[in-house]
């Protein structure tokens, strides 16, 4: 509840009282009450400086030399040009000026880039620049160190906005209860000096739901640096290439996927009677004639990670089903051949918007839409021609691909 904090006759203390009641019942009653006017709910996206910082040091522990401003997190001659189109390719980026997820053309020099690590140590890096495939086992933990790096830097960076949005909020909030406080005492009381400031200690539901995100976050940093970045960090730096600090499996599809992926995802799986939630690192990698799917887990995961990449083996076709999932129910930091999306219905298009944004699934649910329609229907119809003997599981799984469409 507000409070008034200075002291005034019992009159005026009677009419300013009533006249915060009502203030206060009507916010209390619509939180969105200080938030009519459009106005004002744009001021804070606009607090919304970018996904990273324009300036930050290298990501390297103990390294105080400024970090480059586009490091790629997908190597930009091989994965990123693969898929390109005119070197250009697209990506789900939300736009303040419409508050609408859209896909967007980016150039391939800008795409998958972060501030992340200093010219020094971005050089570590050049053996996977070169690579055409990222097959040795030494590109691969780079690949995955990298898609970390990225990461801890967007969570730092989003923790960072959360609290200046937390901050200009709380001084919105106590302007604008002040201004309705005033208009409402004015119409009873005149030429009367009004306190300067009113104090309020209400969680309405949009600072109860920054403190909840900002929770969230604050305590996901420690957990995602000590489980992933600290132990692949001394692993490539210090300890040399011997065993993995993580468990990496490698899934190979024969055919090109026009997708490259890289971030994070989370699934659950249950074993005795405990629900597990699992934290997963993904890369998405096209190559000239295949595409190459990396998920990282801790080590003690490695049971569960096997069980998970089971649920997609069962699908008619485990690596499109794969990438599709991953690009809905996990990480939004995906770049996609632009006549593949150009293809798709509108309506299609619309769906899969509205699904990125969609926090609610984790990646072992199979998505349900076909985002890859002409290579869907390429391997549906040679699934079919090879399966004259109709067999009812063969045949199933077909007709679930099929239908996606």
């Amino acid at each position: 509840m507000g409070k008034l904090n200075r002291t005034y006759t019992d009159h005026e203390l009677k009419i300013m009282k009533e006249a915060l009641n009502e203030v206060m019942t009507k916010y209390e009653t619509n939180n969105d009450y200080i938030l009519e006017r459009e106005s004002d709910k744009k001021s804070f996206l606009y607090l919304f400086k970018g996904l990273f910082p324009k300036k930050r040091t290298c990501i390297i522990p103990e390294c105080k030399n400024r970090s480059v401003r586009n490091s790629h997190t997908i190597q930009k001659a091989h994965s990123l040009k693969i898929i390109a189109e005119g070197n250009h390719i697209y990506s789900p980026i939300f736009n303040k000026k419409t508050l609408k997820l859209e896909m967007t053309r980016l150039g391939i020099n800008q795409a998958s880039t972060f501030p992340g690590f200093c010219s020094k140590h971005e050089r570590i890096f050049s053996i996977l620049e070169n690579s055409k495939d990222v097959d040795s086992e030494e590109a691969v933990r780079l690949q995955i160190f990298r898609t970390i790096s990225r990461e801890l830097v967007v969570k730092k960076s989003e923790l960072s906005q959360l609290l200046a949005m937390k901050d200009h909020y709380l001084k919105f909030r106590k302007k604008k209860i002040s201004e309705l406080f005033y208009a409402a005492s004015s119409e009873k009381i005149s030429n009367m000096a009004f306190p300067k400031s009113i104090t309020l200690d209400f969680e309405d539901k949009n600072l109860a739901a920054m403190n909840d995100e900002i929770e969230k976050v604050s305590s996901d940093i420690p957990f995602f640096t000590s489980n992933f970045f600290e132990p692949l960090y001394r692993f490539i730096f210090f300890d040399g290439f011997s065993d993995d600090p993580l468990y990496i499996y490698k899934i190979e599809d024969s055919n090109k996927i026009p997708v490259t992926l890289a971030g994070r995802g989370s699934f659950h799986i249950e074993k005795d009677g405990v629900q597990h939630e699992i934290h997963a690192i993904l890369n998405i990698l096209p190559l000239v004639d295949r595409t190459a799917f990396y998920i990282a887990v801790e080590l003690k995961n490695r049971e569960f990670l096997e069980y998970y990449i089971a649920i997609f083996q069962q699908t008619g076709l485990p690596g499109l089903n794969l990438a599709e999932t991953w690009m809905m129910r996990g990480s939004d930091h995906w770049f996609i051949q632009p006549s593949v999306w150009d293809e798709l219905e509108d309506d299609r298009k619309e769906q899969v918007l509205k699904d990125v944004l969609d926090v609610g699934h984790h990646i072992a649910e199979i998505y349900d839409y076909s985002i890859f329609n002409s290579l869907r229907r390429k391997l549906t119809a040679t699934h079919e021609e090879a399966c004259e003997s109709a067999d009812p599981e063969v045949r199933r799984q077909i007709d679930s691909e099929i239908s996606k469409l």
